[in-house]
């Protein structure tokens, strides 16, 4: 009983880590091929939140999901093109340039209007301390960990096996 729920257990993981691989290889391919894109999978995509001013509904380090969609109204926290980056602020009103946005722990609007064609979604979901690692997993030495713990988990167990093994023969 307890094999059958240690292989089930190292299957599921086995599953869990070849799936983050092979996301975390889509997205960063996706960010090479297109790098005025936002990268994703599904439609989704992570972002890492870099500064507190979304408190409280987003901090920094948080992982926030972001969802690309038709149409956005006042109250949507999304994720928009500002030169180069992204910042993720509420839209307070919608106006005849653009959406107004507004970090929630900001005393002021933001200065310029973002264009619709500029958002690059809404946030789904947050998942708070989860930002950082996220983005180290996008990186080549993130990658790398992902593809050593997985192998880890599919040989680990054999391994040790063989080794109780060989103790238990000598022993005898």
């Amino acid at each position: 009983m307890m094999a059958r729920a240690a292989k089930a257990i190292r299957t599921t993981l086995v599953v869990v880590l070849c799936a983050g691989l092979l996301c975390n290889l889509w997205l960063l391919a996706s960010a090479a091929l297109f790098p005025r894109e936002l990268p994703g999978v599904l439609g989704f995509s992570p972002l890492a939140v870099a500064s507190g001013s979304m408190e409280p509904a987003l901090s920094a380090g948080d992982l926030a999901i972001v969802h690309r969609e038709g149409s956005y109204r006042v109250g949507d926290v999304v994720a928009f093109w500002d030169g180069g980056s992204l910042t993720t602020h509420r839209i307070v009103a919608d106006g005849p340039e653009g959406f107004v946005t507004k970090g929630d722990f900001n005393n002021a609007q933001d200065a310029l209007p973002v264009a619709p064609e500029h958002v690059a979604g809404r946030v789904v979901l947050s998942v708070p301390l989860v930002g950082g690692a996220a983005l180290f997993l996008r990186t080549p030495a993130g990658l790398g960990l992902l593809v050593v713990v997985g192998l880890a988990v599919l040989v680990l167990p054999d391994a040790l096996r063989r080794v109780r093994r060989r103790g238990e023969e000598c022993a005898a």
